[in-house]
């Protein structure tokens, strides 16, 4: 064949450069992306045994029953003993064992941390906003007093919290609360710990007028809401005003799910071996609550 003669169409090499990654740099000479890695030996992921202990404690405190509440509050647990926080030989994320005593939770934070809290949320809301679907965020700001009662019950004596919107004087809540369990979990590598309460609400008629209140308090509250999950920035002044010495303001954060009843439903679907959310919807709780721990700033 002459050099100069043309090459028929179909025995024709149609060229091109290399494929270049975005330093420019050939792709043929970048080294192969390693294989994917399957999760274990047998090919399962076992399930996380922290999240399972939590899941397991928080299906057997809500199972069968209507009108629960599961929420995830931040702060700290302290050694009544020593009064201060707790310290046990461990290096992460721990649950503490019922069998450890003379402990309490203090659910409060300072004003600089709850600041930046509420920076960090209102900063989520405005992204949010050009975010995918899933990623939308959304806030509520509500001012209100509530007024707690000990009212006579088939159990003996259980508390009532009527809340009230401040502006109007309406009542926007009414709730006999009976608290079920208690999980404290401390994270000594970072700023705070957190407790896992689950408690039984039923709506309830509120006390007659002549009924006085144990106590009262004023609530400053933004909600930021995301898929199954509300966390409360909250706010709580006494009411009236308290005198000089008093405690006052103080600060908190809280994780709860939207819809207990969601919970409820997956957590039966579980126990019968159904295909059931309730795991992940765990992992997801505890997910949130991490993620806000692990953004705090120090105390001022």
């Amino acid at each position: 064949m002459n050099h100069g003669e043309e090459l028929p169409p179909q025995k024709r090499r149609r060229l091109s450069p290399p494929p270049v990654n975005g330093n420019g740099r050939p792709a043929e000479f970048l080294p192969a992306p390693p294989p994917r890695l399957e999760p274990s030996f047998i090919g399962y992921d076992p399930f996380d045994d922290f999240t399972k202990q939590v899941a397991d404690w928080i299906a057997d405190m809500i199972r069968g029953k209507e009108d629960v509440e599961v929420e995830g509050k931040i702060g700290i647990v302290f050694d009544e003993l020593l009064n201060r926080r707790i310290d046990l030989p461990v290096l992460s994320e721990t649950i503490i064992s019922p069998s450890v005593k003379d402990r309490r939770f203090q659910s409060t934070m300072t004003v600089n941390q709850h600041r930046h809290y509420n920076d960090l949320l209102n900063k989520r809301v405005e992204l949010s906003a050009t975010a995918p679907p899933s990623m939308f965020m959304k806030f509520a700001h509500t001012r209100g007093i509530d007024s707690f009662y000990k009212v006579p019950d088939d159990e003996g004596k259980v508390r009532v919290r009527v809340s009230r919107d401040e502006k109007t004087g309406d009542i926007t809540e009414s709730v006999k609360k009976t608290r079920l369990g208690d999980m404290d979990v401390l994270c000594p590598r970072w700023a705070f710990d957190y407790r896992i309460s689950v408690n039984k609400e039923l709506p309830s008629d509120p006390p007659a007028q002549e009924v006085r209140p144990e106590r009262l308090r004023r609530k400053d509250r933004v909600s930021y809401t995301h898929q199954a999950y509300r966390i409360d920035l909250t706010q709580v002044y006494p009411h009236p005003a308290p005198a000089k010495g008093e405690a006052g303001i103080t600060h908190e954060l809280e994780v709860e799910f939207l819809n207990s009843a969601v919970l409820v439903r997956e957590c039966a679907k579980r126990d019968k071996g159904e295909p059931s959310m309730f795991d992940e919807m765990i992992q997801v709780f505890l997910n949130n609550i991490r993620i806000l721990i692990r953004s705090a700033v120090p105390p001022e």
